[in-house]
């Protein structure tokens, strides 16, 4: 990210004793930790499970929009395991959300890192990203020889992995016994 912006990611430490606070006391101290490195002329976006949705190349549009105002830095927080305080809510000026699914911190900085560094390789025209038109196959034919062979199988899943030119097709099942 470096060899496009200035990037700092500064990450801070659990709360002494966390665990020990009520959920809203330890949000607070959170809080207080956050807007502490905050300056008063920086453009806040939290990363939050409520936040708005974008593809990767409206994400490039919104950061490109961001990085041409005058704000001074242009600052994503992510949020403790029980969200933001109230305070820090007041003091962000957007909310951006990477999926409805819940993953954690450190998976988070590594898919919003990668989609920073996605956003600017859109933004300079590098082949990195590429835009697919998923077409969804039926394997229903694939599907019911199985259940017939296989009974027992529960769920299916099949996943479309593209690898540049490289189509991979993954059928993951689940057997019903497994899943109580």
């Amino acid at each position: 990210l470096k060899h496009y912006c200035k990037f700092e990611e500064l990450i801070i430490p659990p709360i002494k004793n966390g665990g020990k606070l009520l959920n809203k006391d330890l949000k607070i101290r959170e809080g207080q930790l956050v807007l502490k490195n905050i300056d008063s002329i920086d453009h806040i976006i939290l990363l939050d499970e409520n936040g708005e949705f974008f593809s990767s190349v409206d994400f490039s549009n919104l950061l490109n929009k961001k990085l041409q105002s005058s704000a001074k830095r242009l600052v994503f927080v992510i949020g403790g395991a029980f969200g933001f305080s109230e305070e820090v809510y007041k003091r962000a000026n957007s909310k951006l959300s990477l999926s409805k699914m819940t993953f954690s911190h450190q998976m988070i900085r590594l898919i919003f890192k990668e989609q920073l560094y996605r956003a600017f390789t859109i933004l300079k025209g590098e082949k990195y990203h590429h835009e697919w038109v998923v077409v969804i196959l039926q394997f229903d034919t694939l599907w019911n020889s199985i259940r017939k062979s296989m009974p027992n199988i529960a769920l299916k899943f099949i996943i479309l992995t593209l690898l540049g030119s490289i189509y991979t097709y993954e059928i993951i099942y689940f057997n019903k016994n497994t899943l109580n």
